[in-house]
């Protein structure tokens, strides 16, 4: 016969092979388990010890229409949790919705910040290649303009300060294009600025250079002597870009603080697109 052992940790005393029969809903509090078999015997799941483990996972149900959860629980104050696959095997995440995102990530303090990630409900597969870089991954294969704000400013700013009305920006990715719209309506006051001419904020980092762009419209810019024409001018590494002036008689050269007139309101629109990588 089963019985109790004196601090209820354990049963003592079974004999046979008959099951030991306890209540229908027994509620088991702290036990200890290295293993949980299926119904053939079969591990499904697999409880290894760790000594003096603080912390742990809790997984905790919901009410109807709140979603269930898995939680990093334990006296630690930040707690990491890992998904590891075993050899040569990926980490796959599915999901059937079609109405929602499918795929969330909330970040920030209290999860404020939300990123939604979408797909299309088709029989395909796409696959999404990051860089062996360091630096900013950008959206691939926007198929939706997506808005940035352009900033303007001189190589030297100086004591430059900037009072905009305008600040509009927007972009697609089409593979490792970026195609970038921008105007910008802004009054400098400067005196000690010096230096060319700056659009600053691009939405990620050129990858390789040339940039291919040029300014649509523009009015109170003073264009260098013999020039007609603007076109947009950066380098590798850079999130910003120049404009050039050029002309079919002269050699060329760059806005800079030459170009503008201390606070007289200018406008600037272009557009371009350059390389990701």
């Amino acid at each position: 016969m089963a019985t109790n052992n004196s601090v209820n940790t354990s049963l003592q005393g079974q004999t046979g092979t008959v099951a030991f029969v306890g209540s229908t809903s027994p509620t088991l509090v702290t036990p200890r388990i290295a293993q949980i078999n299926d119904a053939n015997g079969n591990p499904i799941l697999a409880l290894p010890p760790t000594a003096s483990a603080v912390n742990y996972v809790s997984i905790v149900g919901n009410a109807t229409g709140a979603p269930v959860s898995i939680r990093a629980s334990g006296t630690d104050i930040d707690i990491s949790m890992y998904a590891v696959t075993k050899g040569n095997a990926g980490f796959v995440i599915q999901t059937q919705a079609t109405s929602i995102p499918p795929f969330i990530i909330g970040s920030g303090t209290g999860g404020q910040h939300t990123t939604n990630f979408l797909f299309t409900d088709s029989a395909i597969t796409r696959n999404v290649s990051f860089p062996d870089a360091s630096g900013t991954v950008a959206l691939t294969n926007s198929t939706t303009a997506t808005s940035w704000t352009p900033t303007m400013s001189f190589v030297t700013p100086g004591d430059l300060s900037i009072s905009y009305s305008v600040q509009l920006g927007y972009y697609s990715v089409i593979g490792n294009i970026l195609y970038f719209f921008f105007n910008i309506t802004f009054t400098p006051t400067f005196t000690t600025s010096s230096g060319q001419f700056l659009i600053t904020g691009l939405p990620a980092v050129i990858g390789v250079t040339p940039t291919y762009g040029s300014v649509i419209t523009q009015n109170n810019v003073t264009y260098p002597a013999g020039t007609t024409y603007l076109t947009l001018n950066s380098q590798a590494g850079s999130s910003q870009f120049r404009i050039w002036a050029g002309g079919s008689a002269n050699a060329g050269g760059y806005l800079t603080t030459t170009s503008f007139v201390t606070t007289l309101a200018v406008n600037i629109q272009g557009c371009g697109f350059y390389f990701l990588s």
